[in-house]
């Protein structure tokens, strides 16, 4: 079966439309509605920005700072000070023994002439151990030195007696010679040993 062509549609004719209308349609056709777009001139036309969090952070403040603020209820002085409080006498009465109701009562002894009779002792048994123990170290050094002193005294003397001593014993020694020269050999040769050693 050969199919039977269809006949060709009537080509639709464009209706006429005002320059207005058109650039309506393109806008709607490219951007579409209410889509966030820029709508107006910027200044900062041309300008690279790469946001992140910074600059978000500055736009941030930057809206903050040009939306318009919202009044307390209650303005604040200058210079955060505050107008004082006058109560009345009743009125004060009443905040006091609200508050010294909330104090808790005392369960026990908490020691505190205790802990302050302590903090007193101690220190003065500090500085008691303070003194005695500079006064220890100035008795130390003293003894130290007084013994040093007696030893180099010692030295010096024996150093003066020294020729007087080294005399006695030589005369000393003399005598016993002598005395061994008479006993072993008789007085007739230590007379003759006295006049060689002198000729020699």
């Amino acid at each position: 079966e050969k199919r039977l062509r269809e006949p060709k549609a009537e080509a639709k004719v464009a209706p006429k439309v005002d320059d207005n209308t058109l650039i309506g349609l393109i806008s709607k056709n490219l951007f579409g509605f209410e889509t966030g777009q820029t709508t107006h001139v910027r200044s900062d036309y041309g300008k690279r920005s790469r946001g992140g969090v910074k600059w978000r952070e500055r736009m941030e403040k930057k809206e903050a700072f040009l939306r318009p603020k919202e009044e307390d209820a209650m303005t604040l002085p200058k210079n955060g000070h505050f107008p004082a409080l006058r109560y009345s006498p009743e009125e004060t009465k009443r905040l006091l023994d609200e508050a010294y109701a909330g104090i808790p009562k005392k369960a026990g002894k908490r020691g505190t002439k205790n802990l302050r009779r302590q903090k007193r002792r101690w220190f003065l048994v500090r500085k008691i151990k303070k003194k005695s123990k500079k006064n220890y170290g100035i008795r130390t050094h003293e003894r130290r030195m007084k013994k040093r002193s007696k030893v180099v005294k010692d030295v010096l003397q024996v150093k003066s007696e020294a020729p007087a001593v080294r005399e006695r014993e030589a005369a000393y020694q003399a005598h016993v010679l002598e005395r061994w020269t008479e006993i072993m050999f008789g007085a007739e040769d230590q007379k003759n040993l006295d006049e060689t050693s002198q000729t020699s």
